[in-house]
């Protein structure tokens, strides 16, 4: 078996694990499906409670939300409360929104996967701690697709630009590429994590992951690199 030389890692934000098996078993989603071959999908819980945010810790750092000075996604201090304005962040924290920016900067001085990695990209990610600004490939977009996303209830211009993004750093060959999907999460947050617009933001996945797999076959390092794909969280009827 050829050493693995690389490694993509893909987070599809909210796929709850019965319906992930349930896609990949009925051959819906054929790239994903020709990667669990042999192996599955498995079943695993990211920490508790799992939140976008949070969720990635585990996967990024090898740490817990709490450990990582990051205990959810929005948080309370009583020791801080009243101390600062709200410009400040006097204790209570949320990182949605602008906030969001505020993520890296609470996180500790601890290593990321974007440190082991002579290079990297990373797309779309919340959690970019560790990947250079010229790597972090979406960081001018993701503001306005997110915004988008939220406020038109329509998440398929981020998935489409995670999509192409995806093949593109593929092409490039970094040793290490991270990239977060969020139409999953947003369209079941929208209706439900059944609905159509839910299972097409899987299709947009699969057929990036496929497109990304057949550019690694043309350059003869299809064997030589790791995917890994995981949630950070499901979703119940919301």
């Amino acid at each position: 078996m050829t050493p693995y030389k690389r490694l993509i890692f893909v987070l599809i934000d909210g796929s709850p694990y019965e319906i992930m098996k349930e896609l990949v078993e009925s051959g819906d989603l054929p790239s994903i499906g020709e990667l669990a071959q042999g192996s599955g999908v498995k079943k695993a819980v990211t920490c508790f409670p799992s939140t976008t945010g949070p969720a990635y810790i585990p996967y990024f750092m090898g740490l817990f939300p709490g450990t990582a000075n990051l205990p959810g996604y929005r948080w309370i201090s009583r020791k801080h409360y009243s101390k600062g304005s709200h410009w400040t962040r006097p204790g209570i924290c949320s990182y949605n929104g602008r906030e969001a920016l505020g993520f890296d900067a609470d996180l500790p001085d601890k290593p990321t996967w974007f440190d082991y990695f002579e290079s990297s990209r990373s797309i779309l990610n919340l959690l970019t701690k560790g990947c250079a600004p010229k790597d972090n490939v979406t960081r001018l977009k993701k503001p306005f697709l997110y915004a988008m996303g939220h406020y038109s209830h329509n998440w398929s211009w981020a998935d489409r630009v995670a999509a192409k993004s995806l093949v593109e750093m593929v092409k490039e060959g970094p040793e290490f590429i991270a990239c977060a999907f969020n139409g999953v999460d947003g369209h079941s947050h929208g209706n439900h994590s059944r609905s159509n617009k839910a299972l097409k933001s899987y299709q947009v996945i699969d057929r990036a992951i496929g497109a990304s797999r057949e550019e690694l076959r043309r350059k003869g390092r299809l064997d030589e690199t790791l995917w890994v794909i995981g949630s950070d969280h499901g979703h119940s009827r919301t």
